[in-house]
């Protein structure tokens, strides 16, 4: 993810976290955004506004495709 990218997600999520819920998916667990995001600090500001107020549903089992 460039900087860019994750810097657009942040302000989309940033100004939504106080109007409205927001609804994410990821085939990563959150634990792999980190690694992902790439950025230390980028990704701790991110992950610190996501998680403020999340619930976090994981589904584990083979793929149904």
């Amino acid at each position: 993810m460039s900087k860019q990218e994750l810097t657009d997600l942040f302000e989309i999520i940033e100004d939504r976290s106080t109007r409205s819920s927001t609804i994410m998916t990821a085939q990563r667990a959150p634990e792999e955004w980190y690694d992902f995001i790439g950025d230390p600090l980028l990704a701790d500001a991110f992950m610190d506004r996501v998680r403020s107020r999340a619930h976090f549903l994981l589904l584990k089992g083979r793929s149904m495709r």
